[in-house]
């Protein structure tokens, strides 16, 4: 979920250097260790057995969440080639913004999953949080920079 975070930087917001590829990869990189993760637990945990799922659905309601989060990185997915970023034109940065409320599911889920120490799930609270206050900063900056309309 770090990744998907990551996913707002945009052409050179941190090093001056064009990075535009690097959200997309990083976001596609997230989208596979979440498939592979639900892949795990639907094989080893559950092994396909849907009642089973079910039980354990009501048992543990952050599985929810990260079911959630898999669904919502679908789409984004999907959309993250050049030809869909053209087609989908300013829409495909809308639909992205979606990758926030992922993020937000993986550490909740995270942090619900864990048992005992929640010290890693706290830490990527706070980097996520240090991350959003990043992008918030830099979206104010932008908006007090364009020219107010009359």
């Amino acid at each position: 979920f770090f990744f998907q975070a990551e996913d707002g930087i945009r052409d050179r917001d941190v090093t001056g250097v064009q990075t535009c590829a690097l959200p997309i990869s990083l976001g596609l990189y997230a989208f596979a260790y979440l498939t592979l993760h639900w892949i795990a637990y639907a094989f080893l945990d559950v092994q396909l057995d849907l009642a089973e799922l079910m039980k354990d659905l009501l048992k543990r309601p952050y599985i929810y969440l990260g079911m959630t989060a898999l669904v919502l990185m679908i789409p984004l997915a999907i959309t993250s080639t050049k030809a869909m970023i053209r087609r989908l034109g300013r829409n495909w940065s809308r639909l992205h913004r979606a990758v926030y409320v992922v993020a937000v599911l993986g550490v909740v889920h995270y942090g619900m999953a864990v048992k005992k120490d929640l010290t890693d799930p706290i830490t990527w609270a706070v980097v996520l949080t240090v991350l959003f206050a990043w992008r918030l900063a830099q979206w104010n900056r932008r908006r007090a920079a364009a020219p107010q309309a009359a």
